[in-house]
């Protein structure tokens, strides 16, 4: 069964596909050390990352829409949020989230 998977997932109509809708998990690492893990939902021009921050702030939700020119910060413990304008080019060091093949 594992192998009609594989080919499923390598056959050619999934590679010309154009990825818009995905999750996964965005594991940050120290010296190899897995220090947090973190969520991140993607769908076109919209994101959303989930996950814990170490001290006061706990649990935050970050959702960005680019079609919006928005991102919101939600820090969901302290039950506040933050609202950031986005440029249309992207600062260095920042990794764009979208993705185009």
């Amino acid at each position: 069964m594992n192998r009609a998977c594989l080919l499923l997932f390598f056959s050619p109509a999934f590679l010309a596909a154009k990825i818009t809708d995905y999750s996964t998990d965005m594991v940050i690492l120290d010296e190899g050390q897995v220090t947090q893990t973190l969520k991140l939902y993607v769908s076109g021009q919209k994101s959303r990352v989930e996950g814990f921050l170490a001290g006061p702030l706990g649990r935050i939700v970050t959702i960005a829409r680019r079609d919006m020119g928005v991102s919101w910060t939600l820090y969901v413990d302290k039950r506040q949020y933050s609202e950031t304008s986005l440029s249309s080019s992207q600062p260095p060091g920042k990794t764009d989230l979208s993705i185009s093949i």
